[in-house]
């Protein structure tokens, strides 16, 4: 096919997408769905991180695709939100470990000073 036929029948899909055409939002994501799903594995290089990923990124898209205004290839824009919401997910993720890890070290270190008042205190 053409490219410039090809890209043509892109922007056309995108801009149905955009009036709300649910059709139309599939078609994109077929299109697109490998390449996201590489770039994702790519940063994540975890198979079940990468797939809640994906899910949100599309969701995010489906919300968004009415800004896009092709001052950019579309893919760009994608991409674009891609790495972020990879970026955004590692934060929360690293965030999360950092509570559980506080919260494990509250934990122990009340635990041990229950054991050492109990040590204290005479029977």
């Amino acid at each position: 096919m053409n490219e410039v036929v090809r890209r043509e029948q892109v922007t056309q899909l995108i801009q149905r997408a955009q009036k709300g055409e649910t059709r139309a939002f599939n078609e994109v994501i077929k299109l697109y769905e490998d390449r996201v799903m590489s770039v994702i594995l790519g940063i994540t290089r975890d198979r079940t991180d990468a797939e809640d990923i994906f899910q949100d990124v599309f969701v995010r898209l489906y919300k968004k695709i009415r800004h896009f205004r092709f001052e950019s290839d579309f893919y760009t824009y994608l991409y674009r939100m891609t790495v972020n919401m990879c970026f955004n997910a590692h934060r929360r993720k690293r965030r999360h470990q950092n509570l559980f890890a506080e919260t494990a070290d509250n934990f122990w270190n009340g635990a041990a000073a229950l054991e050492d008042d109990d040590r204290e205190q005479p029977d």
